[in-house]
């Protein structure tokens, strides 16, 4: 039959001829009516849904532009009697071991991985288990998918999800699935399994648009560039991938930083194909962590990325300037957007919706003071607890200019010698931090006078402070009071205490929250007050200002 359609077609040129060869079908058919469809399955003959069937026999009898003989079926069996133009696979780390290969349609490869052949590992590795980073997991995925399309570029990725780690044994090996499935509007849908769930369960998810050059940039010699003194505590991440170099700012709703570019040296061993179509998966790494300054005292993960738009390839040397500002946060982490730019402003990529699951506390050191420019930070995500109203952000810094620029709302700065500490929020706020001078408890009374000497008293109970805390508290919030216009003798009282010494207190409707810490580089402990009041409606024009407070 089919061949006298063929030779049809060429008599009849201007008639459309066309013959389709069905695989089976689910629900209806021969093989339906044979019995015959769980033992074709069986044998990795997928059939074709009746929906699907019909859908794809209308389309075909639209494109006038097809053969006159096509096949349609669902997944089948590699066999001798079915060819394909291009069975070929590239030569990339992930699809070590293909085991469904349909071109242009779908791929499903193994590959073993481990510290030997990947020695990446050995550098992220938390609380002592290497784990797969979720920026090599897009890189799998990436390369699934090129073997779908044939294109090495990727535009776009959207709706990631980063739901399980994928962990590898330290004196072991994990077997990692990857499989991408191309859709008719030309996306690829692509996962990451592995044995450690049976291959039952999606650990990383990703939809991915193709085309265009390959995002990689050239590899480059080591870089030079000093990196960050935060890793190590904050940063759990091994040589390979410390990239940050410094922040230019940083609080705990946005930050500015520099992370380096080049370095990289060989990802897996040289067995491997050493091909990244993603360029850098240190670098990109980078991008991520590098927000954890933003919330200092709890470990935060990926967990999701709503889009990552490529708009060009890093450079193999020097740096890059990663932009991120927090758009919305819960019970469960937050959520940022960012954008990284060359030295020069060129934009390279954009982030939206990158998420950050908050899995527990970041242990520290018994009395380690904190870094100055981890101390805006920390202040500003427990302040999320105990005045969330404030919505305030804070960060510490050598002068108040450029802490937040272009941020509306109200803005408050207090000076302890060279260093500033300033506050933004959507309602009036004021601030104040002051050394914990050793004072007798005559002198602290003296100043405070007895009523106030007693709440001092009462927070010192409630939070084991040593003797003069109290009052070194009582006397910065009496600072942010006044700022906040309340009067000199404002009765204050004790609202609650929360953990890590900090005390909420009010007077009237104006609040004010309260801790002593240790920071680096200061002799003695300092005790900070942050101080916000009712909201207060004002032209638009007027929100920004900015005030000294006093230490």
């Amino acid at each position: 039959m089919r061949r006298r359609v063929d030779e049809l077609a060429g008599a009849l040129p201007h008639c459309r001829c066309l013959t389709v060869e069905w695989s089976q079908w689910e629900g209806a058919g021969m093989a339906q009516r044979l019995g015959a469809v769980e033992t074709l399955r069986r044998q990795g003959v997928a059939p074709i849904p009746v929906a699907d069937g019909t859908k794809i026999l209308l389309s075909l009898l639209g494109a006038p532009d097809l053969p006159s003989t096509v096949l349609v079926a669902g997944r089948l069996p590699r066999a001798e009697t079915l060819r394909h133009a291009d069975e070929s696979l590239p030569l990339l780390r992930f699809l070590e071991r293909p085991l469904v290969h349909q071109p242009g349609v779908e791929v499903v490869a193994d590959a073993r991985v481990g510290l030997g052949g990947d020695p990446y590992l050995a550098d992220h590795a938390l609380d002592g288990v290497p784990l797969l980073p979720a920026v090599v997991g897009l890189e799998a995925m990436a390369q699934a998918a090129a073997a779908v399309t044939g294109h090495d570029g990727v535009l776009t990725v959207t709706e990631a999800a980063f739901e399980r780690p994928v962990t590898v044994p330290p004196e072991g090996s994990r077997t990692v699935r990857v499989a991408a499935l191309r859709h008719d509007d030309g996306t690829v849908v692509a996962v990451v399994r592995s044995d450690e769930t049976g291959f039952s369960a999606d650990h990383f998810r990703a939809v991915y648009r193709m085309g265009g050059e390959s995002t990689r940039a050239p590899a480059a010699a080591a870089t030079p560039a000093a990196r960050s003194p935060h890793y190590g505590e904050l940063f759990f991440h091994g040589p390979r991938f410390r990239r940050v170099v410094r922040y230019r700012r940083l609080s705990g709703r946005h930050c500015v930083a520099e992370v380096a570019a080049g370095g990289a040296g060989e990802w897996f061993s040289g067995f491997h194909s050493p091909r990244l179509l993603l360029g850098d998966a240190a670098l990109r790494d980078a991008y991520v962590h590098v927000l954890q300054g933003c919330v200092p005292h709890r470990r935060v993960l990926p967990v999701g990325v709503d889009a990552v738009r490529f708009h060009g390839p890093a450079p193999s040397e020097g740096t890059v300037i990663v932009h991120a500002h927090e758009t919305a946060r819960d019970a469960d982490g937050y959520r940022y957007d960012v954008r990284v730019e060359s030295e020069a402003g060129t934009l390279l990529e954009m982030w939206h919706g990158l998420r950050l699951k908050d899995v527990g506390p970041l242990p520290r050191p018994a009395g380690a003071p904190w870094p100055a420019e981890l101390l805006g930070p920390y202040l500003t995500r427990v302040l999320d607890r105990l005045l969330p109203e404030a919505r305030a952000d804070l960060a510490a810094g050598p002068t108040a200019d450029g802490l937040f620029p272009g941020t509306d709302g109200f803005r408050r700065a207090a000076h302890l010698g060279d260093r500033v500490l300033a506050a933004v929020a959507g309602r009036p706020v004021a601030v104040d931090w002051a050394p914990v001078p050793d004072a007798p408890p005559e002198r602290w009374r003296s100043l405070l006078g007895p009523r106030a000497a007693a709440v001092a008293d009462e927070a010192d109970r409630a939070t084991g402070g040593p003797p003069g805390h109290g009052y070194a508290r009582l006397l910065t919030c009496r600072q942010t009071l006044l700022a906040l216009g309340a009067r000199p003798d404002a009765p204050l009282r004790v609202e609650r205490t929360a953990a890590d010494g900090w005390v909420l207190l009010r007077a009237g409707d104006l609040a004010v929250a309260t801790v002593v810490v240790r920071v680096a580089d200061l002799p003695a402990p300092v005790a900070v007050a942050v101080g916000s009041g009712p909201p207060v409606r004002v032209p638009r024009a007027a929100r920004v200002r900015v005030a000294g407070g006093s230490a």
